[in-house]
């Protein structure tokens, strides 16, 4: 997953935008389309625009995974949350993605992503107008059958984004900056550990699964709970971005709110 480039982690944004009609993601392989339509769209028929789209003579567009909308958000801006040379005129708006809320039995919800913040959530009526940025590239992960995932005693291999998970989290939940700190200093397995970034926590999200919302198998006993990110928030000061596990929602808390953590490297 790209990072945002003022975080210093590795994979930070590249975007080749010497085409005006489309943005080459140069991290993910993915195109997107640079300047969105100015019309709102339920998500049927969202699908159906990017699918029907032609744009840099390519026919193949489609309405992203929620992974994929969220790899463009930019969290040290807001309003909005994007590159804006990148991506020019965004509204700061809910952009809808493909993904529905299989895990909790209600195809009638779908997630987006707020460009407001960069925030990605679940819940909204898939008949309520949203707006729409088609991709096309490579089929997202999400869509793929095989689990991504080698078990290696406590660490977890993710094949597809080269991460490196810790398995069983610690028992203790911490603040933001002690949750930092703690897996900083984890030592278990090698040096290099540390606290993933909202977009990196992201990607274990499985949105066929609800509490908890990721692969069962891969990660045993993790509670349906918040999750620290490493990500710094915008929408109020002291606050820091994690994902909640109970479904897989993004949500912004006080940085001295107690909570869990699961390192990467």
């Amino acid at each position: 997953m790209p990072n945002t480039p003022a975080s210093g982690l590795p994979n930070p944004h590249s975007y080749d935008t010497a085409d005006p009609e489309v943005v080459r993601d140069r991290v993910t392989g993915l195109w997107w389309q640079r300047v969105v339509d100015p019309d709102d769209y339920g998500v049927i028929a969202a699908t159906a625009y990017c699918e029907g789209l032609i744009l840099a003579g390519h026919r193949d567009w489609r309405l992203p995974a929620l992974i994929e909308l969220a790899s463009i958000v930019d969290l040290s801006r807001a309003n909005p949350a994007t590159d804006p040379v990148a991506f020019p005129d965004t509204p700061p708006v809910s952009f809808w993605s493909s993904q529905t809320n299989t895990g909790v039995g209600n195809t009638g919800l779908a997630w987006y992503v707020l460009f407001q913040n960069g925030g990605a959530y679940g819940g909204n009526d898939v008949h309520d107008r949203q707006r729409v940025r088609c991709v096309r590239g490579h089929t997202s992960c999400t869509d793929l059958d095989v689990s991504p995932y080698s078990v290696a005693g406590d660490r977890v291999h993710d094949d597809f984004t080269g991460l490196t998970w810790q398995r069983e989290v610690d028992p203790t939940r911490y603040p933001w900056q002690e949750a930092k700190d703690h897996c900083s200093g984890l030592s278990r397995y090698g040096t290099g550990w540390r606290l993933p970034s909202v977009s990196e926590l992201l990607t274990l999200v499985d949105f066929t699964q609800t509490e908890p919302a990721l692969d069962r198998s891969a990660f045993p006993n993790t509670p349906s709970e918040f999750f620290w990110s490493s990500s710094p928030s915008l929408a109020l000061a002291g606050t820091a971005w994690g994902v909640s596990f109970i479904h897989g929602s993004e949500a912004a808390s006080a940085v001295a709110m107690p909570a869990w953590a699961r390192c990467v490297r």
